[in-house]
């Protein structure tokens, strides 16, 4: 299997607390693309843009990325292709 590359459209990650969900609104078409609990996407760890699984557990305190990366608002972030 390939491993996905991210979309051309990121941009920066944000939490909708109205939602309680993850936004990313893209850079070239200002969509907003809401994350939800299975989505591939691609986060700023470190300065390189990093591949993680969402997941979503009340335990867990809602969506976390399954690699343990801290998702926070603003880091850059983009859906992965599929």
């Amino acid at each position: 299997m390939t491993k996905p590359a991210p979309t051309l459209d990121w941009g920066p990650l944000r939490f909708n607390s109205a939602s309680e969900r993850w936004e990313i609104t893209g850079s070239l078409t200002g969509t907003l693309h809401e994350i939800g609990s299975g989505d591939l996407i691609f986060i700023d760890v470190a300065g390189e843009m990093t591949l993680t699984r969402i997941e979503h557990s009340r335990s867990e305190g809602g969506y976390y990325s399954v690699d343990g990366y801290r998702l926070r608002d603003g880091i850059e972030a983009a859906l992965a292709n599929r």
